[in-house]
């Protein structure tokens, strides 16, 4: 899916803002409005937690938990970053493309740190 300039430079700036805050603190509740899309969200991304235990699904303290507020929560590996928005609509329950450009591009950016 082509997406113009304009969208890529604002999911650019989120990932940027969302993968410092991650490097620096672990996680990061984050509001985003998405003009395009009519529509707005809050979101929460969490890596490198504290981990205890042995979790379902396998999720490490070095996946990216994603949580969208009133959605769905899902543990993502930083190490595939091309996921299909399909993918997230089915395990967050969201139906966004820009949200989904901008989990890929943060996790992209996590694992290239």
């Amino acid at each position: 899916m082509e997406i113009d300039q304009e969208i890529k430079d604002k999911i650019e700036q989120y990932a940027t803002i969302i993968v410092i805050a991650l490097q620096e603190k672990s996680s990061i509740l984050i509001n985003i409005q998405i003009e395009e899309e009519f529509s707005q969200y809050d979101v929460l991304f969490s890596y490198n937690f504290k981990n205890l235990g042995r979790h379902q699904r396998g999720i490490l303290a070095n996946d990216l938990i994603i949580g969208v507020i009133g959605f769905g929560t899902y543990g993502f590996s930083t190490s595939i970053y091309d996921t299909d928005p399909g993918y997230y609509a089915e395990k967050l329950r969201i139906h966004s493309n820009f949200l989904s450009f901008l989990f890929n591009e943060v996790r992209r950016k996590l694992k290239k740190s």
